[in-house]
């Protein structure tokens, strides 16, 4: 057993090249995808219980959030100059104009103006 041990101490591995590298990349990125298609799937239910479950608005909510995005893009490159978008603020970007649309909009759908 021992002599076992002394073996196996000296063997190496080198870890690395491509294979290896793309491997991991696309492993990372799967992962990345299905928790984003999580996160969608829980915005969807959430706005749609918080909108009286009504699909109209729901639907509309999802489209605003997505279309928000490039928006939110093109002040922040064109109107503002900022060439670098870091992540984080990019996502709260699009995200917090997108459902702030939303409940607008189910609150004066909810409006019994005259």
């Amino acid at each position: 057993m021992k002599s076992c041990l002394l073996f196996y101490s000296k063997v190496r591995v080198l870890y690395g090249g491509n294979d290896i590298f793309d491997y991991e990349v696309s492993r990372a990125f799967w992962h990345d995808i299905r928790l984003a298609i999580i996160s969608v799937a829980t915005i969807v239910v959430l706005m749609l219980v918080l909108t009286s479950f009504s699909i109209w608005l729901t639907f509309w909510g999802v489209v605003t959030i997505v279309l928000s995005f490039p928006l939110a893009y093109f002040f922040y490159r064109v109107v503002f100059g900022v060439v670098a978008l870091g992540m984080l603020n990019g996502a709260a970007a699009f995200v917090v104009v997108g459902i702030g649309n939303v409940f607008l909009l189910e609150s004066i759908s909810n409006c019994n103006c005259n």
